[in-house]
């Protein structure tokens, strides 16, 4: 094999090297979402096969409601945070793995739920109970 010829393939063998290393990067940074996703004005269901990213959802409640909080986390991390804007929030943890928890809402008003997923895979569900007459 001539010196050119090398040459040639140990540049080809880089540049393959380069995408690879890029498509790697690429897929670790880049958000994406498989599986179920329900966003309805009362409740939030993410039935995720995979997720990276962030997504949220909000719902608007009365003092005195109760939102439901049930997760199950099988891989990856997860991330949540459940709260008014511009406000410390109601609820917040990391690194989510499994369940079942209630909040009293405690002032009328939009609570944004947020959730950051990293090669995460589970289930995980808001739904706000217990309407107060107006």
């Amino acid at each position: 094999m001539s010196k050119q010829a090398k040459w040639m393939i140990g540049i080809l063998a880089g540049l393959f090297l380069v995408a690879v290393l890029f498509a790697d990067v690429w897929t670790r940074s880049a958000g994406w979402f498989k599986g179920d996703r329900i966003k309805n004005p009362d409740c939030y269901i993410l039935n995720m096969t995979s997720m990276n990213g962030k997504d949220s959802h909000t719902i608007s409640a009365k003092a005195g409601q109760t939102l439901v909080l049930r997760y199950n986390i099988t891989d990856g991390r997860v991330n949540v945070a459940i709260g008014q804007e511009n406000q410390t929030p109601i609820y917040e943890e990391k690194q989510i793995k499994e369940a079942r928890l209630n909040f009293v809402v405690p002032a009328d008003g939009d609570y944004i739920i947020t959730v950051r997923a990293k090669r995460a895979k589970g289930e995980f569900s808001v739904r706000l109970e217990n309407a107060v007459d107006e």
